[in-house]
C-alpha cells in the first residue's frame, strides 16, 4: 500500500522503530521515537494496521523500548526504561492490551521474590521478549542462589520465576515455534540450571516445554562467526540472519554473495538448506536486481562450486545459482537495468561467442544477447583494470565511465554518452585524462570521480 505512512518522530535516533508486533486489530510499535502519527507516544504505540491511525493506547515508558510480545490478555514490554505509566517497571513490565494502562506483573517486585537478586549488568538490556505455556520469559543477568543464568520465565498471571537457563551469553531473539522456544545470539553453551548443566549450542538453539524447558537435540552446527539477531520461520525450516560470517571454502577470502550474514536451517535435521549459499572464488564488483532477479559481476571463476565466470544470475527468492551462463572472456565491473535490458560492462571481448568489445545488453525476458554493441576499445598498454567501471542510464541514452579511448570507432576519453537504442556514441565529450570509477546525474549535471587530474 504504497500511502500507508506513519511517521515516528522525536527521541534518540530520531525516532527509530525498534519492535512491530501485529497481533487480532492493532499493531503494535516500540522504539526510540516520542512521537506516532504527530501524536505523543513515548516510545511505545500502537496504530490500525488497515489505515495507520494512531490508537489511544499509550503505555508511556519512560525510557525506549526494545522488544514487545503480546498475550491474549496483555502486552508485555523489555527495553531500557525505569517506569511504565508513572510505576516502576525495570526493564520489563506489562499493560494491558485494550487501555495501556500498567498491570501488577512485576517480577523485580521483592515482595515476590524476598531472596533473589535481578540485575542487568554492562549494558545487557533484555533486546527480546516471548511468552510461552503461560511464562514471560527473557534473556539478562539474573543473580540466582546459586549462580548467574541469561535467560528467565516469569509466570503470567502472578510474575514469580518458574525456569531459569544459564549458559546464552548475549541472546537477541526469541521466537515460539510449532510450540517450541527458538533462541538466537552469540553463545557456545546454553540449558544449564544455573549450576550446570549447559549443553553445546552455538549461537542457535531450541527449548521443549513438553520435556521441562530442556535443549533439544536439535544442533545446527554452524560454523559462522559472529552472531544471530533475529530469526524467521517458513514451513519446516528456519532462516537466520545477523552479523555473522560463514567460512569461505575457496582459497581466496575475497567478497562473497549471500553466503553471509543468512543462512536457511532445517527444523528438523539442523541441516543447511538448498542453494541459499552460492560461494565463489573471486571478487564481486557490480551487482543489479530486479524482480526475483539478482546479476552478479566481478573477478570469479566459480559460482556455488561449479565454473561460472564473471557474470551470473541467482535468484532472489532463495539464493540459487540459475542456468543462464553468458560466458564472457574477462571480468565484469559494471550493471544497470534499462528499458528491459541488463547493460553489461567490463574487459571482456565476446559473450556467448559473440564478439562484444566490453559493453553488451541482454533482454531480460529472454535473457538473451541483444544486437547493441557500442564497442569500447581499451589501450591494453596502459589501461589497469575492467575498460568499464560504471553503466549510468539517463533518458533515453547511457553515460559510460571507465578506462578506454575510443567509442564506436570515435575518440571518446574515459566518459563517454551512448544511445540507449542504437548503441551509437552520441556527440557529447567530456574527455577525462585518467580513469573515471564513480559517475552520477543530479538535476543537470553529471558528476564524476576516479585517479583523472
Amino acid at each position: 500500500d504504497l500511502d500507508w505512512a506513519v511517521a515516528a518522530t522525536g527521541g534518540n535516533e530520531r525516532g527509530r522503530v525498534e519492535e512491530l508486533v501485529l497481533a487480532d486489530d492493532t499493531l503494535y510499535v516500540g522504539g526510540t521515537f516520542t512521537n506516532l502519527g504527530g501524536l505523543p507516544r513515548p516510545y511505545a504505540g500502537a496504530v490500525e494496521p488497515a489505515t495507520g491511525v494512531v490508537k489511544p493506547w499509550a503505555p508511556q515508558p519512560d525510557r525506549e523500548i526494545l522488544a514487545l510480545a503480546v498475550s491474549p490478555t496483555a502486552v508485555y514490554l523489555a527495553g531500557k526504561f525505569f517506569s511504565l505509566g508513572g510505576l516502576e517497571r525495570r526493564y520489563v513490565g506489562a499493560v494491558d492490551k485494550t487501555t495501556g494502562e500498567t498491570l501488577p506483573w512485576n517480577p523485580w517486585d521483592p515482595a515476590i521474590h524476598p531472596t533473589m537478586v535481578h540485575n542487568f549488568v554492562h549494558g545487557s538490556f533484555p533486546h527480546t521478549i516471548a511468552v510461552l505455556n503461560g511464562w514471560v520469559i527473557f534473556p539478562g543477568w539474573f543473580k540466582g542462589g546459586f549462580a548467574w543464568v541469561n535467560l528467565a520465565a516469569f509466570g503470567e498471571s502472578d510474575s514469580t520465576w518458574v525456569w531459569g537457563s544459564d549458559g546464552g551469553d548475549q541472546i537477541y531473539d526469541l521466537k515460539v515455534h510449532a510450540g517450541k522456544l527458538y533462541v538466537a545470539g552469540q553463545f557456545t553453551t546454553i540449558g544449564g540450571s544455573g549450576v550446570g548443566g549447559a549443553v553445546p549450542r552455538r549461537n542457535l538453539a531450541a527449548f521443549d516445554p513438553s520435556t521441562g524447558m530442556k535443549v533439544t537435540p536439535w544442533d545446527p552446527q554452524l560454523s559462522q562467526v559472529g552472531d544471530i539477531r533475529s530469526l524467521a520461520f517458513q514451513g519446516d525450516s528456519v532462516f537466520a540472519v545477523g552479523t555473522f560470517k560463514n567460512p569461505n571454502p575457496s582459497p581466496f577470502d575475497g567478497p562473497r554473495t549471500n553466503a553471509d550474514h543468512i543462512v536457511r536451517v532445517d527444523l528438523t535435521s539442523g541441516a543447511v538448506l538448498g542453494a541459499a549459499r552460492p560461494f565463489n572464488n573471486g571478487p564481486i564488483w557490480a551487482a543489479a536486481a530486479q524482480a526475483d532477479q539478482l546479476f552478479l559481476g566481478g573477478a570469479f571463476t566459480s559460482m556455488d562450486g561449479v565454473q561460472h565466470a564473471y557474470l551470473a544470475e541467482l535468484s532472489l527468492r532463495d539464493g540459487s545459482l540459475k542456468s543462464w551462463t553468458p560466458q564472457p572472456t574477462g571480468g565484469v565491473a559494471a550493471l544497470a537495468i534499462a528499458s528491459g535490458q541488463l547493460l553489461v560492462g567490463g574487459g571482456f571481448s565476446s559473450l556467448n561467442d559473440l564478439p562484444r568489445r566490453r559493453l553488451a545488453a541482454y533482454d531480460l525476458a529472454s535473457m538473451q544477447l541483444t544486437d547493441w554493441s557500442p564497442q569500447v576499445e581499451q589501450d591494453s598498454v596502459v589501461a589497469i583494470g575492467a575498460a568499464i567501471t560504471s553503466i549510468l542510464p539517463h533518458a533515453d541514452h547511457v553515460f559510460i565511465a571507465g578506462n578506454f579511448y575510443q567509442v564506436g570507432g570515435q575518440a571518446r576519453s574515459n566518459l563517454a554518452k551512448v544511445d540507449l537504442a542504437s548503441g551509437q556514441v552520441l556527440d557529447w565529450r567530456a574527455d577525462v585524462n585518467g580513469r573515471v570509477e564513480a559517475i552520477e546525474v543530479a538535476g543537470d549535471h553529471l558528476y564524476a570521480g576516479g585517479s583523472f587530474s
